[in-house]
């Protein structure tokens, strides 16, 4: 389903900057499938000390000295030159994976599992976030943590508003370009009150030497209780 969806967006030569729905006919059922610009989460390899200090304190629990002191850390651990490398053409480290966060000085395990959901590893060149793409976690960073504030954008961005009041999110951290990196999630009932939930990150541009003109960077499974 996730792939027809792919090839949907392809043929329209679609460029997504806000959370869609499809619903597809597969294998005799319909499935939902959500496709949000990955931009709509904070990018651990370009985000600025100011956005990771905030994701720090608003999502990760901690005071405001604590997050920018470890925001500081994880900007000096990511743009840092690996002792092990040298040499003049050696690039900085950068995040892989969001666990690399755990190789950050000061990082707990709590703490990583706390910003795992909101941030990525994958994304390039996006140092601000697209709050049309956002979830509920990274949103509340944009808004200092007001979650009236919140409620109120995703009851617009949900209705359809054409212009989402974006006032009270942080201007310094929003952009609202589109990206050629989704997040798809395929809504797949599997009985017993269950459903299964099917995401994968694809990138658009870089696949055509596998046969298809997008890449995989991560898919994973879950099982949720059905709606309704």
């Amino acid at each position: 389903a996730i792939d027809l969806v792919l090839q949907q967006l392809l043929v329209g030569n679609t460029t997504v900057s806000s959370i869609t729905i499809s619903n597809v006919s597969y294998a005799g059922q319909e499935v939902r499938v959500e496709v949000a610009p990955l931009n709509g989460l904070i990018s651990l390899n370009d985000a600025p000390e100011p956005l990771m200090a905030a994701l720090l304190q608003v999502a990760g629990g901690l005071s405001q000295g604590e997050a920018q002191a470890l925001a500081h850390a994880a900007v000096e651990w990511r743009d840092g030159i690996p002792a092990a490398a040298g040499g003049a053409g050696s690039q900085p480290r950068m995040f892989e994976t969001a666990q690399d966060l755990l190789l950050v000085p000061g990082f707990t395990y709590l703490l990583y599992e706390r910003l795992a959901p909101l941030v990525s590893a994958d994304l390039r060149g996006a140092s601000r976030v697209n709050p049309l793409a956002a979830p509920p976690g990274v949103l509340r960073v944009l808004a200092g943590g007001n979650t009236g504030r919140v409620d109120q954008f995703l009851s617009q961005r949900g209705g359809g508003s054409a212009a989402p009041d974006f006032s009270g999110l942080a201007p310094a951290f929003m952009d609202l370009s589109g990206s050629n990196m989704l997040r798809l999630r395929a809504f797949v009932g599997s009985g017993a009150d269950k459903t299964t939930i099917l995401t994968r990150d694809v990138t658009l541009d870089q696949g055509h030497a596998y046969g298809v003109p997008w890449r995989d960077l991560r898919r994973w499974r879950q099982t949720a209780e059905a709606e309704g």
